[in-house]
């Protein structure tokens, strides 16, 4: 058995809220499609901790901090992969 206090982040929580990175995947080409990524992701995170909770293996502020992680992480490398700012119209004279 593990230490007390020694449960953080949650990783059960993380394995949902991981499908965050379709969502970004999807955010630019498809935004209805990564509307419900992002639908799917925080409910399948949500349920995992709600489900770890129950069980007293984690609080909820650990399941949060989770979901920051895994948020910053996947918005981190979104920007560094797949964002391309968009081209200024070039006027015409």
């Amino acid at each position: 058995m593990s230490k007390p206090g020694r449960c953080w982040p949650g990783g059960r929580a993380s394995a949902g809220f991981s499908l965050i990175a379709v969502f970004f995947f999807l955010r630019d080409r498809r935004p209805r499609a990564a509307r419900y990524a992002l639908a799917l992701a925080l409910s399948l995170g949500t349920v995992f901790s709600v489900g770890r909770m129950m069980q007293g293996a984690h609080f909820l502020s650990h399941n949060i901090w989770t979901l920051l992680f895994d948020w910053v992480i996947c918005l981190g490398t979104y920007r560094l992969v797949l964002y391309r700012p968009a081209q200024a119209p070039v006027p015409t004279r």
